[in-house]
């Protein structure tokens, strides 16, 4: 068996290779096996969970419209950068969430054939949630989904090792957070954020949340930004993001038609059920 010579490792200053091999893979064992501490660290926030709740309750060929439309079309293909953020605006009941998953769907769909180093992220912001839902706690999910993939970053994996044990609490603070975020993102092909219903969120952490995205669509050029709300926001993300493209939101003609051709035929086969 192959050995190497260390000064100070032992009887004779010899160290088997085998026991050196041996620690180095218990090391990246236990760097791996502590990766979900790191993943909860950053957010306790589960977005992947909530989208899969949205899909499995849409109604389909509903919503497809949006793929035709030319704001979403530069916004998915230009490649200067010239619209990178889209704003899609309507009344509660609409079909905004819908609309933010099967955008999801589709980016992620594309991100998959393209085999680019792409990634599409994204929140749902809900007002049942508020205290949980703080601008830490969503960026920090925006992040994990970023970074869930391979392994966690440096510089990420120094400030958890920094503050395990720390007075000041779990998570990391704010600026370590919003900077981490930068830096993960600036590190890859694209990222698409889409974050639903950002009206929802309580007003302080939504003027933060909107500022982190403007750093970002500023720093990284390549990153498109797809956000859905009521009217009533409008002039906040303009405000973050002049020039941002709008999308007025509301059921069109064929959406109603598949919506109620699919509850018609629930209802259908609800009659045919014998009640016991």
């Amino acid at each position: 068996m192959d050995q190497i010579y260390s000064r100070g490792s032992g009887r004779g200053g010899i160290v088997n290779s085998y026991n050196v091999n041996s620690y180095n893979q218990i090391v990246h064992n236990t760097i791996a096996d502590d990766k979900p501490q790191v993943l909860q660290w950053l957010s306790p926030l589960k977005p992947q969970e909530r989208h899969q709740q949205i899909c499995d309750n849409r109604h389909e060929g509903v919503g497809e419209w949006i793929f035709e439309r030319e704001e979403f079309v530069k916004w998915r293909t230009e490649e200067d950068g010239a619209h990178p953020v889209i704003f899609c605006e309507g009344d509660p009941g609409v079909g905004k969430t819908h609309l933010s998953s099967l955008v999801m769907d589709r980016l992620q769909d594309e991100a998959i054939q393209s085999r680019r180093n792409i990634k599409v992220i994204g929140l749902y912001c809900d007002y049942l949630d508020r205290e949980g839902q703080t601008v830490r706690n969503l960026l920090g999910a925006l992040l994990k989904q970023v970074i869930c993939i391979g392994e966690i970053p440096e510089d990420i994996r120094q400030v958890f090792e920094a503050t395990k044990g720390s007075f000041s609490g779990a998570g990391p603070r704010l600026l370590q957070l919003r900077q981490m975020l930068k830096t993960a993102i600036a590190s890859q092909e694209q990222v698409l954020i889409c974050i639903d219903a950002i009206d929802e969120a309580s007003p302080e952490h939504r003027v933060d949340l909107l500022d982190a995205l403007r750093e970002i669509s500023q720093e990284s050029p390549s990153a498109r930004i797809f956000l859905t709300g009521r009217p009533f926001v409008r002039s906040e993300v303009e405000r973050c993001f002049p020039g941002v493209q709008v999308i007025s939101v509301s059921p069109t003609t064929d959406d109603i038609k598949r919506y109620l051709a699919m509850k018609l035929g629930k209802d259908t086969i609800s009659t045919r059920i014998p009640k016991y």
